[in-house]
């Protein structure tokens, strides 16, 4: 017979078996389409996301190109490069304190100053329907300003009062109701206020060393596209190097925000192939059921001619069907679930949304869901083939052996090496789905061999002790016990479960305890040199202030490292940040107590010679560098080429002054540097501390770190739910395949229940023994998941956040004892209605 004679042959008789319903299957399909509908939820979720970005990329940037500089303007002769492009727009944002006429406590504030060009793509709206200009122009011979409803109600104002903004007073005209091109509103230190360009250069605010950033916005003539915007940003990088100038086309508008969406999609995603992955299980139990029903057919079919190759292609061919079946209605829930949810996830993290079909991403997961149905199918479907006819005769002849085939073992290689390299193409980074990949097939293989341990333990017990215990052991390792599935289901889906709840509780205790234990109450910024030691003594003097560190800071961008432009450098993912826009620096004469050296030595406290660096050690691992590199900084126009003399080892989450960059003093010292002060303070005494400082320095601008820390907590929360919902999804399928692995043993169950009833064994004796079989199992399942959570749990926050770990015993607790509960009460519930059957039919046919 030819192959597509044969395949024809095998399609016919697959599509006959399955005329008789898919009962046994529904786990199967339930798991499947479970992993595929998070998978694609994610994955339609964050391609609306990248459309919206896409869609909508100038105006979120504000033109065809942007170029900022800190500190200084840019300069006229850039001005004079681009204008001659198209039309140009001038800005400048900084963040202020914004003071109420009636003398109440000021707010923190993004302030943003705009020309009348303003905007160059999009629309300005205000809530009174005018156009932004003339709401700028002010009234009562006071210059306007807008503002968004979040500063008004904090300030306690509405349109028409006054507020101070450094030495002018303004009139709020109009309250924002949308600014086109600010990216997202995920997360940022103060709402907005809008003034007039003209306006600020009267505040004194603009004064040197100020933390301020002006930059300007392109619309090029004619409609350019891309590849102008691309070569306008090269000539002005080549002709202006050393300006220390932050470039970006409209391409690249989502700027970190595309960072973090695209990690948490690989996140999500991986947490979603979890599911899938425990439902595999439940796909190979459900296979190996179904084969175990069609002993007999296939032994027909074999003592009437066919080969072990037709009846593979059969059963094969029943369960990718099958497959796709489920992962289709899988796909479709995915689908539903993000387009009904996309909107206020969207309205949350301040992101704009395409609107359209997005099949790649349900083709993806459509393929994911596939590929883990044949990895775990092929193995149960590859023995069937081994059954032979002589079986039709009982007793006669052995079934043959059930080991897969050469060929099973391929295809599961096969499929899972696609499905690596389909992750890996897919993730902004390999290291997530090599670590999923390599968790996964150790997970397996150990579950596999603590499988086999406790098996080989059981059978080798002594038999003493209570009945009942003795039967439950003896249950561990019968033949066609459930040891394996539930370990398997259960484990896999709590050692997810684990390592989720392990993390998120990690990232909630760093916020919530660690770093509130060790971050100042306040960060004073842009103190001049000469207010430094008075505002240090006034704060110094205030009842409840325990101690203020201070540090000379001024803003710089990295240009070259090893005289390699910043732009061509290979770097680690993990410090690119260090390269997209200014940094904070600083310097000292004598080393500081808190400066930690990994590598290199401190300069001597007079040293006055050419400049050197200490440097962070992580920034520097990744940047390729150490000590006798060089990194070239352009600080206010000057370029700056420091020696790496040192480095050294940085912890952020204590929320303290921390500088990536440190210089030896003669270069910087004479700078028109400004302070940064850290103000540590107990709780009671800090409105008293922020009220005093914000009157008697306006220039000095005050954050709190409670504040902040409140806002991050936020949007860990936010995160944190999505990623335990798909964990929780995981969990599901781990508790559908444990049911059905209790289920499938239902019919020896009533066997062994009649056999014990007649030898005068009570109702509560058989359930007695099988409650404490259940609770065995499933104690077995939970602490070899704690144990692997954890591990993956540490891996996560001390390789992959860089954290410190912290020990959650109360969630690991929770976690063995709502396994145990969850496969006794399973099991109880699946073998209660086989405990009240009748035994007459079970004698009947002994």
């Amino acid at each position: 017979m030819g192959f597509f004679a044969g395949l024809r042959l095998a399609l016919r008789l697959a599509r006959r078996e399955l005329r008789g319903g898919v009962r046994g299957f529904g786990v199967f399909l339930t798991c499947l389409a479970l992993g595929v509908a998070t998978v694609t939820a994610v994955g339609v979720f964050s391609a609306a996301v990248d459309d919206g970005l896409t869609r909508d990329a100038r105006r979120l940037l504000g033109g065809d190109v942007q170029f900022t500089r800190t500190h200084v303007q840019p300069g006229a002769d850039v001005i004079d490069l681009v204008s001659a492009r198209g039309r140009v727009s001038h800005f400048a944002r900084m963040r202020t304190m914004v003071r109420p006429a009636t003398g109440d406590v000021p707010v923190l504030s993004s302030l943003k100053a705009v020309d009348r060009a303003y905007p160059l793509y999009g629309e300005m709206v205000l809530e009174s329907g005018r156009s932004l200009h003339q709401a700028l122009a002010g009234q009562d011979g006071l210059p306007g300003a807008v503002a968004e409803r979040e500063l008004l109600l904090r300030l306690n104002l509405r349109p028409g009062d006054v507020v101070g903004v450094g030495q002018v007073r303004f009139v709020i005209t109009d309250v924002i109701r949308k600014e086109p091109d600010r990216v997202t509103q995920f997360f940022g230190l103060g709402p907005r206020l809008m003034i007039s360009l003209d306006a600020l250069q009267e505040t004194g605010l603009i004064r040197p060393g100020g933390l301020i950033r002006f930059g300007a916005n392109v619309r090029l003539n004619n409609g350019a596209g891309p590849d102008a915007a691309e070569s306008l940003m090269e000539e002005l990088r080549e002709r202006f190097p050393d300006r220390g100038l932050r470039l970006r086309t409209y391409r690249s508008s989502g700027g970190g925000l595309t960072w973090l969406l695209d990690s948490l999609e690989t996140n999500l995603t991986l947490v979603g192939l979890a599911a899938l992955l425990v439902g595999g299980i439940g796909v190979a139990g459900a296979v190996r059921s179904f084969l175990a029903g069609r002993e007999s057919s296939v032994a027909v079919m074999k003592s009437l001619g066919a080969s072990r190759r037709l009846v593979n292609t059969i059963y094969l061919l029943q369960t990718m069907g099958l497959a796709l079946a489920g992962s289709l209605a899988g796909a479709v829930v995915g689908t539903l679930v993000a387009v009904l949810g996309a909107g206020p996830l969207a309205a949350r993290i301040g992101v704009p949304l395409g609107y359209g079909l997005y099949w790649e991403p349900v083709f993806l997961a459509l393929v994911y869901g596939i590929l883990i149905a044949l990895i775990f199918a092929v193995w149960p479907l590859s023995a069937v083939g081994r059954i032979r006819p002589a079986q039709l005769f009982r007793g006669y002849a052995d079934p043959g052996s059930r080991r897969p085939g050469l060929w099973a073992v391929l295809v599961c290689l096969g499929a899972a090496g696609m499905l690596l390299g389909l992750l890996l193409l897919t993730s902004p980074s390999p290291r997530l789905p090599l670590g999923f990949a390599a968790g996964s097939v150790i997970s397996i293989g150990l579950f596999w061999v603590y499988a086999w341990v406790i098996r080989l333990l059981a059978a080798r017990m002594p038999r003493v002790g209570p009945p009942h215990l003795r039967q439950a052991i003896a249950g561990l390792h019968r033949p066609g016990a459930s040891t394996g599935s539930v370990l398997f289901s259960l484990g896999l889906g709590l050692t997810v479960l684990v390592v989720v709840l392990l993390a998120d509780g990690n990232i909630q205790d760093l916020i919530r305890r660690q770093t509130p234990a060790t971050s100042p109450s306040f960060f004073f910024i842009d103190v001049p040199k000469g207010r430094m030691a008075e505002l240090e003594q006034v704060a110094l003097a205030m009842p409840g202030v325990e101690r203020v560190d201070k540090t000379p800071t001024i803003r710089g961008r990295i240009l070259e490292i090893n005289g390699i432009p910043a732009y061509e450098a290979e770097v680690g993912k993990g410090s690119s940040w260090a390269l997209r826009s200014d940094r904070a620096l600083t310097f000292a004469g004598p080393r500081p107590e808190k400066v930690e050296l990994v590598t290199g030595d401190w300069w001597p406290e007079d040293y006055a010679g050419p400049p050197l660096i200490c440097f962070d050690s992580d920034i520097a691992k990744d940047f390729g560098v150490g000590v006798g590199d060089t990194l070239t900084v352009n600080i206010l126009g000057r370029r700056v080429t420091g020696t790496i003399a040192a480095t050294r080892d940085i912890d952020y989450t204590t929320g303290g002054i921390n500088h990536a960059i440190i210089f030896s003093p003669v270069v910087l010292e004479r700078a028109p540097y400004t302070w940064l002060v850290s103000a540590y303070a107990e709780r009671e005494a800090e409105p008293l501390l922020f009220r005093e400082i914000t009157s008697q320095f306006p220039e000095v601008i005050a954050i709190s770190m409670r504040e902040v820390l409140e806002e991050i907590a936020g949007i860990v929360a936010d995160i944190g739910l999505a990623v335990r919902s798909c964990a929780a999804v995981t969990l599901l399928a781990g508790l559908l395949v444990l049911a059905e692995a209790l289920r499938a043993n239902l019919r020896t169950r009533h066997r062994d229940a009649v056999i014990f009833k007649v030898l005068g064994a009570t109702r509560r004796d058989v359930m007695l023994a099988l409650v404490l079989e259940f609770a065995i199992l499933g104690a077995a399942a939970a602490l070899l998941a704690a144990a692997l959570g954890t591990v993956g749990g540490w891996l996560f926050v001390t390789e992959g956040m860089d954290g410190r770990w912290v020990f959650l015993p109360g969630t690991l607790a929770a976690v063995v004892l709502g396994g145990v509960a969850a496969t006794v009460t399973l099991g109880v519930l699946g073998v209660r209605k086989s405990l009240a059957g009748s035994a007459w039919p079970v004698l009947r046919n002994e």
